[in-house]
């Protein structure tokens, strides 16, 4: 009897001790598994977040130079640009050797591909209160972003001011744009100055709001679509509240033939 009673006494014992040595084998399999993925995806994160972060935070500078048409009251001295993050920034530095203040000054900046043939264009107004024989440092973010091989030049097509009545001289100059324009693409191919000359105006140089600047500005584009190689227009768009636009080519020649 007494032996019966201690054979269901072990049996009763291996029930319960079984099932809990092996939970005790089941959890700590899973604790050395936890540690051994704990450990690689510590390395694994230890090995790639310098790199994700420095590509994050690269700037690629962009090749940027300036030109200011001969006659225009004012002078363009600097120009850099940038790549960050997907979008090209464009600093600049105007100054006022004159005697009048100037309030705007109509800019475009040139892109070109290394060989000299252009891709884009962008046109804008700055509006601004340059004291005569001042200086000024400006931004802007581009709407076409440049590459890492874009030759960019910054040049001005008009500028307008306040009169200067001691010397009874105009308050607006202007160039053509599309001698500006052949002149910098002369400039990008490694030529020389052509000689460009702005013109002194007696009249106000209209400053064209709405859908009227816009088809101006199309106007622009598009009678430079028709020089030299005679490439089409491959893109175009107009901000008319910003008095921005830009427009682009599978890269023009702006060489006279």
């Amino acid at each position: 009897m007494l032996d019966q009673k201690n054979k269901i006494s072990l049996r009763f014992k291996l029930a319960v001790i079984a099932p809990l040595a092996s939970a005790v084998c089941l959890l700590g399999l899973i604790a050395v598994y936890a540690k051994t993925n704990a450990g690689r995806d510590s390395a694994h994160r230890a090995s790639y977040p310098a790199a994700s972060n420095n590509q994050l935070q690269q700037t690629v500078p962009i090749t940027a130079s300036f030109f200011t048409p001969a006659g225009l009251p004012i002078r363009i001295f600097a120009a850099t640009a940038s790549n960050d993050k997907g979008a090209t920034g464009l600093s600049y530095t105007i100054t006022n050797p004159g005697s009048a203040e100037i309030s705007s000054v109509d800019l475009a900046l040139f892109d070109f591909n290394p060989t000299g043939g252009l891709m884009n264009v962008q046109v804008w107004t700055l509006q601004t209160a340059l004291p005569a024989g001042k200086s000024a440092s400006f931004s802007l973010r581009l709407k076409s972003p440049a590459t890492a091989a874009s030759r960019l030049i910054l040049t001005a097509e008009a500028v307008r001011g306040n009169a200067d009545l001691a010397r009874n001289t105009a308050a607006h100059w202007q160039t053509d744009f599309i001698e500006l324009a052949q002149t910098i693409g002369a400039l990008a191919a490694g030529g020389k100055d052509t000689g460009l000359q702005s013109a002194q105006r007696t009249a106000a140089i209209p400053e064209l709001s709405g859908s009227s600047y816009c088809s101006d500005a199309f106007a622009k584009a598009f009678q430079l679509s028709k020089t030299s190689d005679g490439k089409a227009l491959n893109a175009f768009t107009c901000d008319r509240t910003q008095r921005s636009f830009v427009f682009g080519f599978n890269a023009k020649s702006l060489i006279q033939k």
